[in-house]
């Protein structure tokens, strides 16, 4: 499985913090290249500059706190193939205020939406076997959840949870619309810049920092963050 990883800065040398800290300040849009089905625990947190999430079809896993309090980003949408969410996956992203999960989920993790206070509509394509605890915690904001007949343990779940929340009923297959926010024509793109950043190096005194590549993200496992 290939997995993207950024976040873990203390136990892989060749990167350094500031590095990272120009990334989270510099990035609005973020594009995870097609080709990878795991995003590893904690590679975008903290990117509270992004506005725009775009996520491959080949994407099968998002790992722990891997775009907590990315702050700015408005509009999720999930790919069909994702089947696993993890643990604050999302948590705190503070501005959000669509979601679309496409397919159907093995599970979604503890807290992996909750403090997304601007949050107020969901758009399920499919159900969830393993619904974790607190997923929507401290989502005020949130009105509208869009599930399918079928989709009965995400009915018991915010029946029982967040019974002032409307839930929109399909008996027959939705056709989930794309998201409508599109990216800024020449807006730059992480998967696009890292291809870049030999050629144009980091501002400011660089000395002694290696720069990365894209190669340097796909790794075989995950570094969690720590």
């Amino acid at each position: 499985m290939k997995t993207l990883s950024l976040g873990d800065l203390k136990s892989n040398a060749r990167y350094k913090k500031e590095e990272w800290d120009y990334y989270r300040r510099t990035t609005p849009l973020i594009e995870v290249p097609e080709g990878i089905e795991k995003i590893g625990n904690s590679s975008f947190y903290k990117f509270i500059w992004s506005q725009t999430l775009k996520l491959p079809k080949s994407l099968k896993e998002i790992g722990d706190r891997a775009f907590m309090s990315c702050s700015q980003l408005m509009d999720i949408d999930i790919p069909e193939g994702v089947t696993k969410i993890s643990k604050e996956a999302f948590s705190d992203c503070t501005f959000l205020r669509t979601l679309t999960v496409r397919g159907d989920l093995d599970s979604l993790g503890n807290e992996a939406f909750s403090s997304c206070g601007s949050l107020q509509s969901i758009y399920f394509g499919g159900d969830v076997k393993k619904m974790g605890k607190r997923v929507f915690a401290e989502c005020s904001n949130l009105k509208r959840v869009s599930i399918p007949e079928h989709a009965i343990n995400l009915r018991k779940y915010f029946t029982q949870n967040h019974p002032n929340v409307r839930i929109d009923l399909r008996c027959v297959p939705y056709e989930l619309e794309p998201a409508s926010e599109k990216p800024t024509a020449g807006a730059p793109s992480l998967g696009k810049e890292l291809t870049k950043l030999q050629e144009n190096p980091l501002p400011g005194n660089n000395e002694g920092i290696t720069t990365p590549t894209a190669k340097d993200y796909l790794t075989d496992d995950v570094r969690p963050w720590s």
